[in-house]
């Protein structure tokens, strides 16, 4: 009996198990108001596939936190032969319904770091 071999997300999961931090923080009218109620879709592509890492709604201050994804390890950051490598991209989109959808914006999440990322929104016209 053979074992299934392991998913692109599978092999991703194993060799990044360390963690970095996410908070995004929507906003419309320029950044000076929070749009509650929005909902945030934070994924990664593995060739022709999306995975998605979390589903969330912000509060009512706009803000999604607590967000844990996987992230290249600390050391990598500190050599310079790594160092370029040592955060990941994640793509995020946002979407509310009084509002223009938001996708593909990028948040590059590093270990034990929290990314803060501003998304600000313009109404459905």
């Amino acid at each position: 009996m053979q074992s299934a071999q392991p998913t692109p997300v599978d092999v991703f999961l194993r060799t990044h198990p360390d963690r970095g931090g996410l908070r995004v923080q929507v906003t419309c009218g320029g950044g000076r108001f929070p749009v509650a109620g929005a909902q945030v879709v934070i994924s990664r592509a593995f060739g022709t596939e999306e995975h998605i890492f979390y589903r969330g709604v912000t509060d009512g201050s706009g803000i999604l936190s607590g967000i844990r994804l996987p992230a290249p390890p600390f050391a990598w950051s500190q050599a310079s032969d790594t160092a370029a490598l040592s955060g990941l991209d994640y793509q995020v989109s946002v979407q509310h319904p009084m509002f223009q959808p938001v996708a593909g914006r990028t948040a590059t999440v590093f270990d034990g770091v929290e990314t803060i990322l501003p998304v600000m929104l313009e109404p459905v016209v």
